[in-house]
This record gives C-alpha cells, sequence and structure tokens, in this order.
C-alpha cells in the first residue's frame, strides 16, 4: 500500500508523457495489494474483530487498483459489519464522487456527519471538496 500511494503521488506530479506508466504501476500495485489483503480476509475468522478493517483496507487496495465497483462493495462489507463507523461512510462517499454519483456521495457524506457530530465539520468539507 505504501508503494501504491507512493505511485499515486508520483503520478499527480509527473509530466503528461510520463502518467500512462505510471498509471499501470498504480494498478498493479493497488491490485497486489488487494490480493494480499484478500488473502488475509479469507484467513480469519467470520467473528474475528479485525473482519471490518481488513475490508476496508481491501476497499482501498481496489481503488488503487482502479476498481472502484470492487471498493464500493468492500466498504458496504464493512459497514455491515460495523454500521456506526463514520470514516467507512466518508471512504465510501469519496468513491461515488469519483464515479460522478454525486447523491450516494451526499448520501454518505451525510451519515458520517449524523454518526460523528464532533467531526461533521469534515465530512461536509469533504463532500463540499468532491462538488
Amino acid at each position: 500500500m505504501r508503494q501504491a500511494k507512493q505511485a499515486r503521488e508520483d503520478l499527480q506530479n509527473a509530466h503528461v508523457d510520463q502518467r500512462d506508466a505510471l498509471k499501470e504501476k498504480l494498478n498493479s500495485l493497488g491490485m497486489q495489494a488487494a490480493t494480499e489483503f484478500e488473502a488475509a480476509r479469507q484467513s480469519v475468522g467470520g467473528n474475528d474483530p479485525n473482519l471490518p478493517l481488513l475490508w476496508t483496507k481491501l476497499a482501498a487496495a481496489y481503488e488503487l487498483g482502479g476498481r472502484d465497483d470492487d471498493a464500493i462493495k468492500a466498504y458496504h462489507r464493512a459497514i455491515a459489519l460495523k454500521p456506526d463507523t463514520a470514516s467507512y461512510y466518508c471512504e465510501l462517499g469519496a468513491v461515488f464522487a469519483r464515479q460522478g454519483k454525486m447523491e450516494e456521495a451526499g448520501n454518505m457524506y451525510k451519515k458520517s456527519a449524523e454518526l460523528d457530530p464532533p467531526n461533521a465539520a469534515g465530512a461536509w468539507r469533504n463532500f463540499g471538496i468532491v462538488l
């Protein structure tokens, strides 16, 4: 994940003629991380308290790998296991926003704000940024 995050940062700062190669590298690293998180997820029991965290890490890896639909499914799995975690909704909102699904994104940021009132401003700020 660290290598993928660095590749994403490199991509943001890259010259136009370097971006395609960096996108491929980012997708490859993201999918490598997704494969490893999927193996970890399968190795833990269904009652493991870390399972929601594994789902969110898998979702983040899917995002880096360019598989937003899979990331959405993984975030939904994490939310189903731990529906009171505001950050899961924020992360899911960002994926919806990237797909141009602003109504869904707004609903996720709203839910995050409702679950964590002291940090509601952060959720609304993130929604404002994606708008």
